[in-house]
């Protein structure tokens, strides 16, 4: 009853798309594009600004906590050694 092969279901082949090309994958400028398109300018510009402020107070404070631990005599004196 009903075992002959036909169209069915189609067991792990996918769905396939039509027009689809194997073109590789979606560039960091396009998606960049797609957003500046769907936030509009100014909130992309609002936040490069406040990346740009993150990573240079993170830097800041990264350097200052390495000259604070250079003064505070974290690297052993020549006087420890016997």
């Amino acid at each position: 009853k009903g075992k002959g092969k036909g169209k069915g279901k189609g067991k792990g082949k996918g769905k396939s798309r039509k027009g689809a090309k194997g073109g590789g994958g979606v560039t960091k400028e396009f998606l960049d594009k797609q957003l500046e398109e769907y936030m509009g300018p100014d909130a992309v510009k609002a936040m490069l600004d406040n990346e740009l402020d993150r990573y240079f107070k993170d830097k800041k404070a990264l350097e200052a906590s390495s000259t604070a631990a250079a003064t505070n005599g974290s690297a052993p004196s020549a006087s420890a050694k016997t």
